[in-house]
């Protein structure tokens, strides 16, 4: 079995032999995949030392019942037509995002994974990247 120093020292080792590629490789994997936004941790980490969201149920109700006093489809058509434009624009937008993320994220964050590990035993190109294309 192996010991904690020896991986530590393999791992070492096969960061250095390639450390500008893995560099490369570790900045490109963390803008094209990383996400971004909050996390469900750091909302958690928020509430337990007593930053409450600002957002109560009741400030949301009072907030949704302004919106929609006015709103009504046979009253203000314009309206309707321009909440129905923005609704097909949020679902094309989010069915390309979820388009990019399977076909061109995913395979990145394998290409990217596959580097590593063939970087630990000998020197790899950034070209492995593009191995699932």
């Amino acid at each position: 079995m192996w010991t904690r120093e020896e991986l530590k020292t393999r791992g070492k080792v096969a960061f250095l032999r390639n450390y500008w590629m893995c560099v490369a490789v570790a900045l490109i994997l963390s803008l094209v995949v990383g996400s971004g936004g909050t996390s469900a941790t750091s909302r958690v980490s928020n509430a337990v030392s007593g930053e409450e969201s600002s957002n109560s149920i009741f400030d949301v109700k009072e907030q949704f019942s302004e919106l929609t006093d006015n709103f009504s489809p046979i009253r203000n058509p314009i309206r309707t037509t321009i909440a129905a434009v923005g609704f097909l624009v949020v679902c094309v937008l989010a069915a390309v995002y979820l388009l990019l993320r399977i076909f061109v994220f995913k395979p990145l964050e394998i290409g990217g994974c596959r580097f590593f590990v063939e970087n630990a035993y000998e020197k790899t190109s950034i070209g492995k990247m593009l191995f699932p294309f």
